[in-house]
Protein backbone atom coordinates (compact mmCIF):
# COMPACT_ATOMS: atom_id res chain seq x y z
CA UNK A 1 0.00 0.00 0.00
CA UNK A 2 1.24 3.55 -1.16
CA UNK A 3 2.89 5.13 1.65
CA UNK A 4 2.66 1.87 3.91
CA UNK A 5 6.09 -0.06 5.25
CA UNK A 6 6.16 -3.17 3.09
CA UNK A 7 8.36 -4.89 5.57
CA UNK A 8 8.16 -8.59 4.61
CA UNK A 9 9.12 -9.62 7.94
CA UNK A 10 12.54 -8.14 7.98
CA UNK A 11 13.59 -5.39 10.20
CA UNK A 12 16.01 -3.77 8.53
CA UNK A 13 13.13 -3.46 5.68
CA UNK A 14 10.63 -1.56 8.38
CA UNK A 15 11.33 1.78 7.60
CA UNK A 16 10.93 1.75 3.85
CA UNK A 17 7.55 2.77 2.31
CA UNK A 18 6.15 1.48 -0.71
CA UNK A 19 6.27 4.50 -3.71
CA UNK A 20 2.88 3.32 -5.13
CA UNK A 21 0.32 0.55 -4.32
CA UNK A 22 0.82 -3.05 -5.69
CA UNK A 23 -1.74 -3.52 -8.64
CA UNK A 24 -3.95 -5.80 -6.53
CA UNK A 25 -4.40 -2.76 -4.01
CA UNK A 26 -5.36 -0.83 -6.95
CA UNK A 27 -8.37 -3.16 -8.15
CA UNK A 28 -9.25 -3.79 -4.47
CA UNK A 29 -9.48 0.11 -4.11
CA UNK A 30 -11.32 0.47 -7.40
CA UNK A 31 -13.61 -1.65 -6.77
CA UNK A 32 -14.44 -0.06 -3.78
CA UNK A 33 -12.36 -1.24 -0.99
CA UNK A 34 -10.70 0.56 1.99
CA UNK A 35 -7.44 -0.64 2.94
CA UNK A 36 -6.93 -0.63 6.78
CA UNK A 37 -4.53 -3.27 7.89
CA UNK A 38 -1.38 -5.01 7.11
CA UNK A 39 -1.37 -8.59 8.81
CA UNK A 40 1.71 -9.95 10.29
CA UNK A 41 4.39 -12.44 8.21
CA UNK A 42 6.79 -14.17 8.52
CA UNK A 43 10.69 -13.34 7.68
CA UNK A 44 11.62 -16.40 5.85
CA UNK A 45 9.50 -19.34 3.85
CA UNK A 46 7.62 -21.09 6.99
CA UNK A 47 5.25 -22.80 8.97
CA UNK A 48 4.82 -20.50 11.50
CA UNK A 49 3.71 -16.74 11.08
CA UNK A 50 6.42 -15.15 13.28
CA UNK A 51 9.04 -12.24 12.71
CA UNK A 52 11.42 -10.48 15.13
CA UNK A 53 8.80 -7.37 15.31
CA UNK A 54 5.50 -8.25 15.97
CA UNK A 55 6.41 -12.05 17.17
CA UNK A 56 4.24 -14.50 16.44
CA UNK A 57 0.33 -14.36 15.36
CA UNK A 58 -2.08 -16.64 17.14
CA UNK A 59 -4.90 -18.57 15.99
CA UNK A 60 -7.99 -16.27 17.14
CA UNK A 61 -9.82 -19.75 18.51
CA UNK A 62 -7.18 -21.12 19.88
CA UNK A 63 -4.33 -19.59 20.76
CA UNK A 64 -1.77 -22.57 21.41
CA UNK A 65 -1.98 -23.39 17.52
CA UNK A 66 -0.82 -21.54 14.53
CA UNK A 67 -3.01 -19.98 11.91
CA UNK A 68 -0.48 -21.10 9.25
CA UNK A 69 2.40 -20.24 7.52
CA UNK A 70 3.18 -16.86 5.58
CA UNK A 71 -0.22 -15.74 4.74
CA UNK A 72 -1.18 -16.78 8.50
CA UNK A 73 -1.49 -13.21 10.00
CA UNK A 74 -4.43 -12.40 7.07
CA UNK A 75 -6.06 -16.33 8.36
CA UNK A 76 -5.81 -15.00 11.79
CA UNK A 77 -8.21 -11.88 10.84
CA UNK A 78 -10.25 -13.42 8.68
CA UNK A 79 -10.97 -16.06 10.91
CA UNK A 80 -11.70 -13.69 13.70
CA UNK A 81 -13.81 -11.62 11.51
CA UNK A 82 -11.78 -8.31 11.79
CA UNK A 83 -11.75 -7.82 8.15
CA UNK A 84 -14.07 -9.28 5.35
CA UNK A 85 -11.24 -10.17 2.89
CA UNK A 86 -7.83 -10.45 3.03
CA UNK A 87 -5.54 -11.34 0.18
CA UNK A 88 -2.32 -14.02 0.96
CA UNK A 89 0.32 -15.87 -1.23
CA UNK A 90 0.86 -19.47 -1.55
CA UNK A 91 4.16 -20.39 -2.25
CA UNK A 92 5.32 -22.61 0.04
CA UNK A 93 1.46 -23.50 1.87
CA UNK A 94 0.71 -21.01 3.23
CA UNK A 95 -3.10 -20.62 2.06
CA UNK A 96 -2.94 -24.34 2.50
CA UNK A 97 -1.57 -25.20 6.14
CA UNK A 98 -4.13 -23.06 7.44
CA UNK A 99 -6.89 -24.32 5.29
Amino acid sequence: MKGVPSYAGCVNMCDIKADDDAAVVKILRYQGAIPFVKSNMPQIFWNECENHMWGIAQNPWCPTRSPGGSSGGEGGLICSRSSPIGVGTDVGGSLRYPA
